[in-house]
């Protein structure tokens, strides 16, 4: 049904004067509606066209680190670590920020999809540990998602009591987080 509204508004925002940054917003909204729905090599097509326009190092970070997303989601490795480099090239080492810290959690899929086990499970847990940083608590939705990831590579390093312990942890967490968000949206 999002989708659906966003195909709508998105036809109906043809020819009509718009601002680049309204543009932006509303093709990233198109690219993670693909991402979330499981269509990644329509978000990598929607974000090849972006990125072929976009010049700016502040839109670029979010943009390859969706990319670097949408590829590991097509399974493509050396895809995801050319896009998460790119992305992590232009945030600031000392503070990476939002985006920077979610494209070295892409990076870390790509080195756990290279076998790469133990540098997976590091960048996961820098990931977590600047999400924290940023004030996000523990039982925050992306916080369980950077955790889930440390439970994917555990998995694909073929450590299954230790993937299976965390992951459902972070379910458990998941499940409760999920229901406070509605009940305060109630």
């Amino acid at each position: 049904e999002a989708r659906q509204a966003l195909d709508q508004g998105l036809r109906l925002s043809e020819g009509v004067p718009m601002t680049w940054a309204d543009r932006l917003d509303l093709g990233q909204t198109q690219v993670m509606l693909a991402h979330d729905l499981g269509h990644y090599a329509e978000a990598r097509d929607l974000l090849d066209s972006v990125l072929s326009q976009t010049t700016r190092p502040i839109q670029r970070l979010p943009l390859l680190r969706m990319l670097a997303n949408a590829e590991w989601g097509l399974g493509h490795l050396t895809e995801t670590q050319a896009a998460a480099e790119a992305a992590l090239a232009l945030a600031p080492p000392e503070r990476p920020g939002w985006n920077g810290l979610l494209a070295r959690q892409a990076r870390a899929r790509a080195l756990a999809m290279a076998g790469a086990t133990e540098q997976a499970l590091a960048e996961a847990a820098a990931v977590v540990q600047g999400l924290r940083e940023l004030g996000n608590a523990d039982e925050a939705l992306e916080v369980l998602r950077a955790r889930r990831v440390m439970g994917e590579v555990q998995a694909r390093a073929g450590a299954w009591p230790d993937a299976l312990a965390l992951l459902q942890q972070v379910a458990r967490q998941q499940a409760l987080a999920q229901g406070a968000q509605a009940l305060e949206l109630a």
